[in-house]
Parts: structure tokens; C-alpha cells; sequence
């Protein structure tokens, strides 16, 4: 998992740079060695793991480790002794490998008379296996053309396996593939050979099952909207009763010029969320970006609060004067059983959630601006008068 932590975070980089005028990032350290840009080629020798990223990423040095490469044209012309794990467009790994391969790409080949020390195992849209295998290989592809001796076991996911000259596996050939694929008794004897039929789903026991996975999760829905409802209520209260001046600014930048702090609250979200990709920029942003997307959470998960809370009161007071603590209060625990639990679900956000989480950075990012300029007076004066 760390693995595939750091290779993630590699192809960040490396898209990351090619956006930033293609210029490329190295860094070397503990033997590691680091490169991240638009055009990223390594032709000296590594001593430990190698990282790369990039639009196309050529390795020509040899690494006495393991080496994680991402990007849209990814070459392996060099030895590598460890593993190699890669990731893009097009792969092709033409020189020796001493431990495993893991790859997903739209096309991926392994040419080459060079074998490869361990397993084997590769996603794609067309896959070609030339080399030797040492270990086990397992594929998911639409098709898979193997042209090489396979020492272990092969299970094969998709649509199409053929075969060349040079085919075999010693071990167990496994195939799930939607109809019957044809294995020459060169590949593997019929004892050795397994076949499974994918079939189409069974659609009414899948909405069974749906249907009961719904009705069990009915509780912990009803935990999660509770507690929802709690964080709002207890974290409005907190503000309300500790900064009743901050709350009195809230409440008087959201009543003048909604529509202007709704476009001014798009700018403040946009430049909030874009923090995460600025320091994702560099090497020593990636050290700091937890803390930034901490950051972001709680800032999201507060301005959310004050856009309910700033609704919620604008109404009550539609209907009763609002003058008391407490009676704000309610309006916040009122817009907190009126507004559904997680609301920044990522894809899943609701859009009233997201024009009340925009609405709350708008009417703080107001209040922040006024106090930082030291005009608020002169301003609500303004503002008042117009």
C-alpha cells in the first residue's frame, strides 16, 4: 500500500510539472532517486529505488532496487534487480527484471529474451508477454497475446488469448472469459487447463441483495444524521456564545450584498481547494500537504456550519425577531435536522449543500477582508447608506 502511495504521489509531480512550464524536479536521497517533469530520463546508476513521473518517463540507468514509474510513455531500458511498478498510457519494459512487475496501462509489452525473476501481474486494453516468466502471471486484459514459457501458474480475466511459438505454462492455466478459448496442447495439457464462463449478472438476486444491504444500513444511517446534527448544533453554540462579535459580523456581512459574498464565497472555496494542488508542486509541499488537507476539511466543514446557520437565522427572523443567544442557537440546531449528514462527499455533494458551504466562505471571507484592510466601520457605514 505505501508503494502505491508513493507512486500516486510521484504521478502528481510529474502532471504537476509538466503543467509548470515542463521543467524537471530531481532529488536524491537515502540512495533514492526522485524525478518528476513533462520529459524525465534516468541514464546513471541507482543505488537504492527509483521514482519517476512524467509525460514520458525513459529509464536507462540500472537500479539495484525497486522502480516505480508513472506517466504517459513509460520505457524500461535498463536492468532493474527489485521490482518495477508502472502505470500509463503505453508500457514497455524491455530489459531484464529480477523481481516482480506490476503494471496497468492501455497497452503494456514485455519484449525481450531477458526473463523475469518473479510473478507478473498487468491490466490493460492489449497486453504481449514475450519474455520468460519465472513465477506466476496474472492478466486482465480484452486481449493478451502470450510468446513466452510460463515457470508457475496463469489465470487470465477478458476476451481474447492467443498464443504464439514460444508459449507455454508449466503450472495451472486458469481462463474466464466469456465464450471458450481454444489452448494447444503446447501451451498446456487439457488436465491443466481451467475454464469459467462469464456469464451475464443475475440482476434480480444483485437487487435482492441490494435491497438487504439497504435495510441493514437504515441504523447507521440514522447514527450518522444524528451525530451530523449534534456536530452542528454543538459547534454553532461554541461560536455563538465565545465570539458574539464575530457572529454579529457574520450576520451583517450575509444580510447586505448576498449575491456579491455568494461570488466572493466561490473565490474564497476556489482558492482554499487550490492549495492542495500548489503544494503538491513541489517535492517539499508533499511534506506538508496532510496538514493541508486537514486544513481544508475543517475549513470546508466551518464555512458549511456558518452558510446553515446564516440561512437558518435570515429565515427565523422572516418569521420572529431574533435577539436573544438562545434563539440563535435553535436557528443553528434548526438548519442542522434540515440539512443532510456529510455534506463535502466528495462527487456525491448535494447542490443546496454546496451553494450553503459557498455562501458561509463568502460571508467569512468578508469579514476576514474588512478586518485584515481595517475599514470595516467606513464599509457598513457604506453599506448601510446604499
Amino acid at each position: 500500500m505505501n508503494r502505491l502511495v508513493m507512486l500516486v504521489a510521484a504521478a502528481c509531480v510529474g502532471l504537476l510539472a509538466t503543467a509548470a512550464q515542463a521543467q524537471e524536479s530531481r532529488m536524491t536521497l537515502g540512495g533514492d532517486q526522485y524525478t518528476a517533469g513533462q520529459a524525465v530520463r534516468v541514464d546513471t546508476p541507482v543505488d537504492h529505488d527509483v521514482f519517476m513521473a512524467g509525460y514520458d518517463v525513459d529509464l536507462n540507468g540500472p537500479v539495484a532496487g525497486d522502480a516505480h514509474l508513472a506517466g504517459y510513455n513509460v520505457v524500461v531500458d535498463a536492468a532493474v534487480t527489485g521490482d518495477v511498478y508502472a502505470a500509463g498510457f503505453a508500457v514497455r519494459l524491455n530489459a531484464p527484471i529480477g523481481g516482480d512487475i506490476t503494471a496497468m496501462a492501455n497497452s503494456i509489452a514485455l519484449p525481450g529474451s531477458d526473463p523475469v525473476g518473479g510473478n507478473v501481474r498487468l491490466a490493460g486494453e492489449t497486453i504481449t508477454i514475450g519474455r520468460q516468466v519465472s513465477g506466476a502471471v496474472m492478466a486482465a486484459a480484452r486481449v493478451l497475446t502470450l510468446d513466452s514459457p510460463v515457470s508457475g501458474d496463469m489465470s487470465f480475466y477478458g476476451e481474447t488469448l492467443t498464443f504464439g511459438p514460444a508459449a507455454r505454462v508449466d503450472g495451472i492455466l486458469t481462463i474466464r472469459a466469456p465464450r471458450e478459448i481454444a489452448v494447444p496442447a503446447t501451451v498446456a495439457p487439457a488436465e491443466r487447463v481451467r475454464f469459467e464462463v462469464l456469464t451475464t449478472p443475475d440482476y434480480v438476486s444483485e437487487a435482492g441483495k441490494t435491497a438487504e444491504h439497504a435495510v441493514r444500513s437504515v441504523w447507521p444511517a440514522i447514527w450518522g444524521a444524528a451525530l451530523w446534527w449534534l456536530f452542528l448544533f454543538v459547534t454553532g453554540a461554541a461560536i455563538i456564545a465565545l465570539a458574539p462579535r464575530r457572529v454579529q459580523a457574520l450576520e451583517e456581512s450575509a444580510a447586505r450584498r448576498p449575491f456579491r459574498n455568494f461570488l466572493v464565497g466561490i473565490l474564497g472555496f476556489s482558492a482554499v481547494v487550490g492549495l492542495v494542488p500548489v503544494f503538491a508542486m513541489t517535492l517539499v509541499g508533499l511534506v506538508l500537504l496532510p496538514f493541508v488537507l486537514v486544513f481544508v476539511v475543517v475549513a470546508c466543514a466551518l464555512a458549511y456550519v456558518f452558510g446553515a446557520f446564516l440561512v437558518a437565522l435570515r429565515i427565523m427572523r422572516a418569521m420572529l425577531p431574533v435577539d436573544l443567544v438562545a434563539k440563535r442557537v435553535g436557528a443553528g440546531g434548526g438548519a442542522g435536522r434540515r440539512i443532510p449528514a456529510r455534506p463535502a462527499a466528495g462527487a456525491g455533494l448535494a447542490d443546496h449543500a454546496l451553494v450553503l458551504l459557498v455562501f458561509g466562505f463568502g460571508a467569512a471571507t468578508v469579514v476576514m477582508m474588512r478586518r485584515w484592510t481595517g475599514d470595516s466601520p467606513r464599509i457598513a457605514a457604506t453599506e448601510a447608506a446604499s
